[in-house]
């Protein structure tokens, strides 16, 4: 016997906003939301973290390397994610810039776009005709390792 048959689901694909790199994923299961949950719980930044690499690892079968993707990648990423596992709208607490007052609104995930820049030579500065500065997205890969929970907002900013 060779086993049980092996259920499969519905793909999905999405273009990452900062490399235009199609990415082909399926919805997390119950199994990875526990994993969320569980990290949800524990209000560590690190595990929360750590969980949404987790996930995204598992939904993509490992094609997808999200130490080399930048912060709003995988932001973007895990909204569509959330979106075709769980459901297209979500129900946030927003205050009132004027009152301060909380409501809840809802909010179509599937609405949300990035804005990237069109002009992505990424050249800042001629320093003289042969030296130029280039930068580059920052990768959760190299900002990760610098955020701890004694990391204010400032210096994780800097």
């Amino acid at each position: 016997m060779s086993g049980l048959p092996k259920v499969e689901t519905l793909k999905h694909r999405l273009k990452l906003p900062s490399s235009g790199e199609t990415i082909e994923y399926r919805p997390y299961l119950v199994k990875e939301e526990k994993i969320l949950m569980l990290a949800l719980e524990s209000n560590d930044n690190s595990d929360m973290i750590d969980a949404v690499k987790r996930v995204i690892e598992s939904c993509t079968n490992g094609t997808l390397n999200e130490k080399n993707m930048t912060m709003f990648d995988l932001e973007y990423f895990f909204t569509n994610l959330r979106a075709k596992s769980v459901g297209e709208t979500s129900e946030i607490n927003s205050s009132c810039p004027k009152c301060g007052e909380y409501s809840s609104v809802e909010v179509n995930l599937n609405d949300i776009e990035i804005d990237v820049p069109q002009n992505k030579d990424h050249y800042i500065r001629s320093i003289d005709d042969n030296i130029k500065v280039r930068m580059s997205y920052p990768s959760i890969g190299k900002t990760l390792p610098l955020i701890d929970e004694n990391t204010s907002d400032v210096d994780l900013a800097y």
